[in-house]
């Protein structure tokens, strides 16, 4: 199933839709209960590992990408940043909004917004994740169930030892192709201190308009900055942005960050 193609009229109609999304996330920020900060130190660069973050902190991430180019003067630095704004809530569920300044290759669209919620079920050792959302440049309804697992896991969260995930999804409009596509993958994390963390994820597009699309790929380092409840990753990898879409099909190599910074209006609303 996917959604019909809208003329130039209604796309710039759903422009709304982000600016609605921005006022009712703050609405829910000002009602928090405690929680932690959000780290990356138990997801690789291109799959969220399931993440829900702790109720009471909004998060607030910043993932960006770069890469070279040629121009009449030499090479030439592209960045691509992607910015999450997200509500952890009570229930184990997020809701949250991403938005790129430059939508995956092959699209249409400069731009890329998307809106998603998230449930992740108390499950043990065993991490599962239900990912819902919808993109504005493809038009898309997505999907994503991931499952993680932690071997050995020490005391601390999330623990000393290697983490594995699995992550299926489904793209009503793949990269605004008008086609559907599934896209497969996994990644591995390995977590060297309390605080210092590898990582690794690969994965691949499957659908008629996608079947030339590039196996998807991520490594990085992540880390605990001391001191402070930031955290941030290091990372290279072939997919442009960090939405659903932008992480489902790979194109040229780019170098990137993220850092998150979580915020708790708690501290600042009587």
């Amino acid at each position: 199933m996917f959604l019909p193609r809208s003329n130039d009229a209604s796309r710039g109609r759903t422009h709304a839709l982000p600016l609605a999304l921005c006022v009712a996330l703050f609405a829910a920020c000002l009602f928090p209960v405690s929680g932690n900060s959000q780290e990356v130190v138990g997801r690789t660069p291109n799959l969220s590992g399931g993440w829900i973050g702790t109720p009471g902190t909004q998060a607030f991430h910043f993932d960006h990408r770069f890469w070279f180019v040629d121009s009449t003067d030499g090479k030439a630095v592209v960045n691509s940043p992607t910015f999450l704004f997200g509500v952890p809530l009570p229930g184990r569920t997020l809701v949250a909004g991403r938005y790129a300044t430059r939508a995956p290759a092959g699209a249409g669209e400069v731009n890329e917004w998307e809106i998603f919620g998230r449930w992740a079920p108390e499950l043990g050792r065993l991490d599962a994740a239900i990912t819902a959302g919808y993109s504005g440049f493809a038009e898309s309804l997505d999907g994503e169930l991931s499952l993680g697992f932690w071997a050995n896991p020490g005391e601390s969260l999330p623990g000393n030892g290697i983490r594995l995930i699995a992550v299926v999804r489904g793209l009503s409009d793949a990269l605004g192709s008008g086609d559907p596509g599934w896209f497969a993958g996994g990644g591995i994390v390995l977590s060297l201190t309390d605080g210092v963390a590898l990582s690794a994820d690969a994965g691949t597009l499957d659908g008629d308009a996608v079947k030339d699309a590039k196996t998807v790929w991520g490594a990085g380092l992540q880390a605990r900055i001391p001191g402070s409840p930031h955290s941030i990753s290091l990372f290279s990898s072939n997919a442009r942005t960090g939405t659903l879409q932008g992480t489902s099909a790979g194109g040229r190599t780019v170098w990137g960050f993220e850092f998150t910074v979580p915020v708790r209006l708690s501290n600042f609303v009587p």
